[in-house]
């Protein structure tokens, strides 16, 4: 089963935890390849899951997520940061918290859905 597949079936909320500073992925090398040379989010890679975001919340699907900093920011970190701007837009509630705070409740959580 997919991620999308795994993600559609929530009825109530959707919650995500990053952990990583940093995600290689397939489905990401365009998007991140246009923030290297172009230092810019590509809206139109995004523009679906901005969509996805928009109809979970019409159907009352909650999505939330807590994403760990880590000092300096590494530059993957920094393009998702400017992606969570314009993803809050969407319905997806976002919070972070600093790797000091987190490194403090040792916890060994890693990255989830």
């Amino acid at each position: 089963m997919t991620l999308l597949e795994t993600l559609d079936q929530a009825k109530h909320s959707l919650f995500r935890f990053e952990f990583l500073q940093f995600f290689s992925v397939n489905s990401e090398k365009e998007l991140w390849r246009i923030w290297e040379t172009e230092h810019r989010i590509a809206d139109e890679y995004m523009q679906p899951w901005w969509d996805y975001i928009s109809e979970k919340k019409n159907k009352g699907i909650q999505m939330q997520r807590v994403s760990l900093i880590r000092q300096p920011l590494s530059p993957y970190k920094e393009m998702e940061m400017e992606i969570f701007k314009k993803t809050v837009h969407s319905g997806d509630e976002i919070r972070i918290i600093e790797s000091t705070k987190f490194d403090s409740l040792n916890l060994s959580v890693k990255d989830f859905w």
